[in-house]
């Protein structure tokens, strides 16, 4: 299962939900924090441990399809 596009229309918490089923057994999502000013941020729970992040939930999302597919992960 992929993310779908169009996160623009939904609220971060359904986007940050549409995250984390679609990537679930890959990375933990976490959601951006305004106050703070931090990233869409995704740690992956592999050996590997890259931290992935984005704007937005569609950047996040690319970012992270980008470094699975570094290492052969996604088609």
């Amino acid at each position: 299962m992929t993310a779908p596009r169009g996160f623009v229309e939904l609220t971060v918490d359904e986007a940050l939900e549409l995250l984390r089923r679609a990537w679930t057994d890959k990375h933990y999502i976490i959601t951006y924090d305004e106050m703070a000013k931090q990233p869409w941020r995704a740690w992956r729970l592999d050996r590997v441990g890259r931290v992935v992040d984005g704007t937005a939930p569609d950047e996040l999302n690319d970012a992270i399809r980008a470094d699975q597919a570094k290492d052969g992960n996604v088609t």
